[in-house]
């Protein structure tokens, strides 16, 4: 979709749907080398969907926020891809977010690394996910993406167990249709590579 204008983009996505979200670095370059990049890139997302817009002191303007409009179901960031898990309210919600996502961390990136130029392999891709089952089953793909998925650092299982908490992060649309995160839990561990899933693993 290279090209493609961002108003002729809204109209590929619905209102009050699930998505999911993901990309990679160019030419499958790492785009996250320590954890002040995960932090970074978790912290924009949490400063976009904060109760109140975030000052930017540095360039005198609030920052985009998209509270409201975007939940955030779960996420798994690798070294050099992240998946989320999205839920939008208006159909154009999705895109500026992800936009917005996407340039401010390509910003960070850039400066710390002294480099120039895009970051990201072309534009996010977002499928949508019609069915709560859907829903669940994207949920674990996600999860499931690190290799050592239950000590992964960089995913959204802590926020799902209870360990963490973060306004941001909304697991309930997903463990909600468990009785408890432990029948959760046995879902995830019963996932086989054989499973059919419609989503693209990246390396």
């Amino acid at each position: 979709m290279s090209g493609t204008h961002d108003n002729d983009r809204y109209k590929l996505y619905s209102e009050k749907s699930c998505y999911h979200a993901y990309n990679r670095g160019i030419n499958k370059q790492v785009i996250f080398h320590d954890d002040e990049d995960y932090r970074q890139f978790l912290g924009i997302i949490k400063r976009q969907l904060a109760d109140k817009k975030v000052f930017d002191k540095g360039n005198g303007h609030f920052y985009s926020n998209y509270q409201g409009e975007i939940e955030i179901l779960a996420f798994a960031l690798m070294p050099n891809h992240f998946h989320l898990l999205v839920y939008q309210e208006p159909r154009d919600g999705i895109v500026r977010f992800m936009k917005s996502l996407l340039t401010s961390y390509s910003k960070f990136y850039n400066k710390k690394y002294k480099r120039i130029g895009p970051l990201f392999q072309g534009r996010y891709k977002a499928e949508k996910i019609s069915e709560d089952d859907t829903v669940v089953i994207a949920s674990r793909y996600i999860h499931r993406n690190p290799r050592n998925w239950l000590r992964s650092a960089h995913t959204s299982i802590d926020f799902y167990s209870g360990n963490r908490r973060a306004a941001w992060v909304k697991p309930q649309r997903v463990l909600g249709q468990f009785s408890s995160f432990d029948e959760y839990l046995l879902f995830l561990q019963e996932y086989s590579a054989k499973d059919f899933t419609p989503f693209e693993k990246f390396k």
